[in-house]
């Protein structure tokens, strides 16, 4: 997913299948959950710009949130740039 602008939105991009997924130079404006929610293996995630969190129920929205699911072995690599 490349060069997207997403607006007004609750999650902005949620990935739960594929491998060797890239999220790239993206934006995503007014956000009232998570900006992205990521539950793959093999993800390269950079160059997004996230902004305007709206806190409208109990969620605790983060800017990025990870989910590893069943396999607690592989490590989480994140680079930030």
């Amino acid at each position: 997913m490349r060069n997207n602008t997403l607006k007004n939105v609750y999650f902005g991009i949620v990935v739960t299948s594929g491998d060797n997924v890239l999220i790239e130079h993206n934006t995503i404006e007014h956000v009232a959950g998570d900006g992205i929610v990521i539950m793959v293996d093999n993800l390269i995630l950079r160059y997004n710009t996230i902004t305007n969190f709206y806190k409208i129920d109990g969620n605790h929205g983060d800017a990025v949130q990870f989910h590893r699911g069943q396999d607690t072995t592989t490590p989480i690599l994140l680079e930030v740039i």
